[in-house]
């Protein structure tokens, strides 16, 4: 309830998790019109997934007790920013992940998969990866023959290299999951999944399943 503490952490998150390389662009540019194609796609794809995590957030939490719901309307909107800009990197918690509902989730799964911005403090696949695979995905449905984002071509190679990072960081989480729930198979599902993108992409959030896991599932965490 402290938005002074909320704002200043909010701040630093984002700070760390865009990254020199694209904090350093804005500075000496400072033009929108001059900033390098990533530092264009991460802006604008970072915006996105802030938004969407707090929406997210805001609404499938904004009734329950156990995690938001006795929150002042200020208290929710603070806590629902401040946890989607933290919920991709940071790991640091206003609510319980063991207690929100299966949406959010789902949705922080993939918040946290994506991560933060190349040439961060942050984990996950990164958010010029997310960036470039929807740029050829929106290329595609435009019937363009290159992936193009702000009027420009992105290269093949670019395109390639995302697409390996995202493959195998997704068979990496879809064959950890699979083992986890084999040896742990009393428990939920879409919480394993929760906590082994959180653990893979380094973010530290959790729903609270490891200190009751066997000591061969802790070992794959670690790994």
């Amino acid at each position: 309830s402290n938005p002074v503490l909320m704002i200043t952490m909010t701040f630093l998150v984002i700070l760390g998790g865009l990254g020199w390389v694209l904090l350093a662009d804005v500075f000496r540019k400072r033009r929108i019109s001059r900033f390098s194609l990533e530092t264009k796609m991460v802006l604008v794809y970072s915006i996105l997934l802030w938004t969407l995590g707090a929406g997210v957030l805001y609404l499938a939490e904004f009734a329950n007790s156990d995690t938001m719901g006795d929150f002042s309307w200020v208290d929710k909107i603070m806590g629902a920013i401040f946890q989607s800009v933290s919920g991709r990197t940071a790991g640091f918690l206003v609510v319980d992940f063991g207690e929100v509902k299966d949406v959010t989730k789902s949705t922080f799964s993939g918040l946290m998969f994506i991560g933060g911005a190349a040439g961060s403090v942050a984990g996950g696949i990164k958010v010029a990866t997310f960036a470039v695979l929807m740029a050829a995905v929106i290329s595609s449905l435009r019937g363009r023959p290159h992936a193009e984002a702000f009027g420009r071509e992105i290269h093949q190679a670019q395109l390639h290299r995302a697409l390996t990072v995202a493959v195998l960081g997704l068979g990496l989480i879809v064959v950890s999951a699979t083992v986890l729930t084999t040896l742990e198979p009393e428990i939920p599902f879409l919480d394993i999944i929760f906590d082994t993108v959180s653990a893979f992409g380094t973010t530290g959030a959790s729903t609270g399943i490891i200190p009751s896991m066997g000591i061969a599932s802790k070992i794959l965490f670690m790994i």
